[in-house]
């Protein structure tokens, strides 16, 4: 019996190795962020470095400035995180996928899917342990756009309709869905083909992030997208989002924003 316990004894010895060099020799590209605040990044291995294509990891550091939220293209990282909320609530655990964009240090936009756990550290506290891949991503179900990567359909039902039941009786406060119809998009297609199409989608996804930081945004098909938020300033804030796409982009192919709720 003595020798078993000595024998595990040495096992449990080789197998301690310090996560940090585990997560360095990971072939994925894998990083620590905390779970609260301005998501402080507190790990980067070497594999993300090469992603962002930069040549450090100081040099990474200060192209994200530190923070989860720099590392997602536009303004997709707020709703991201909701949507971590969503999944945690949804599968009753600490742990699930994303996709988004993402761009390197030399201007480069690469859809990242991300395998993310939530672990809840003595002494830092909630912090993500997550790793990235990227990849083509054919997104079934419509569940996430590869384009913008903004939800799809499926993911905008399923939020709002789980999000009204939880503010069901719970607060006065007034929500609306309001839609965005781009005009001439699919003549923009034709004319001027996909790859400019896309800079359009991804063009109106980055502004309507930027004036609707805290609202769920979705892709519903071509040329439709669908905002769910708070009533307070909507319209100013359509009108804002409106004129950024229109300086942005709209202006120099005659494709026009209609919006409404």
């Amino acid at each position: 019996m003595r020798s078993g316990e000595h024998a595990m004894g040495d096992e449990s010895k080789k197998a301690k190795i310090n996560g940090a060099d585990f997560m360095e020799r990971m072939p994925a590209a894998a990083f620590i962020c905390r779970a609260e605040g301005d998501l402080e990044l507190l790990f980067a291995n070497q594999s993300l470095v090469r992603l962002f294509e930069c040549d450090t990891l100081e040099e990474f550091m200060e192209h994200v400035d530190h923070s989860f939220y720099r590392m997602v293209s536009g303004s997709q990282a707020r709703g991201i995180r909701k949507e971590i909320g969503l999944q945690v609530q949804e599968k009753k655990q600490n742990s699930g996928r994303l996709f988004y964009h993402i761009m390197t240090k030399k201007g480069n936009i690469y859809l990242a899917e991300e395998h993310w756990s939530l672990v809840q550290d003595p002494v830092e506290g909630p912090l993500f342990y997550s790793f990235l891949i990227s990849r083509e991503y054919e997104s079934s179900g419509a569940d996430y756009d590869e384009v913008t990567g903004l939800y799809g359909k499926t993911r905008f039902q399923t939020y709002v309709t789980e999000w009204n039941q939880e503010l069901s009786g719970k607060t006065t406060e007034k929500y609306v869905v309001g839609y965005l119809n781009l005009v001439n998009f699919k003549l923009l297609n034709v004319n001027k083909g996909i790859d400019e199409g896309d800079a359009c989608l991804r063009a109106i996804a980055d502004c309507l992030g930027s004036t609707f930081e805290d609202a769920f945004l979705a892709r519903l098909s071509d040329d439709h997208f669908v905002i769910f938020d708070t009533y307070e300033n909507l319209e100013e804030r359509m009108a804002a989002s409106k004129e950024m796409f229109h300086e942005k982009y709209g202006d120099r192919f005659g494709v026009i924003g209609k919006w409404g709720y």
